[in-house]
């Protein structure tokens, strides 16, 4: 089971059986940033991830701050 405490405004979306879970990353709430994570469940106990699902590469528009990907 993983722990979600490096998570910030949460958000859950229930797509065919399984639970997303997207927010912003603890560490980088506040100052640079470089994308955001997703963790998938099958009952919202048991977590596989962190999954990379945006990186910021250098090509967009913004490096800080980023919060509440949903």
């Amino acid at each position: 089971m993983k722990t979600m405490k490096y998570i910030r405004d949460p958000y859950i979306l229930s797509y065919e059986e399984k639970y997303y879970l997207y927010g912003t990353r603890s560490a980088t709430t506040w100052g640079l940033a470089d994308g955001f994570d997703c963790y998938v469940s099958e009952d919202l106990e048991n977590w596989q991830g962190p999954i990379e699902i945006f990186h910021n590469d250098g090509d967009f528009w913004a490096d800080r701050s980023y919060w509440a990907p949903e």
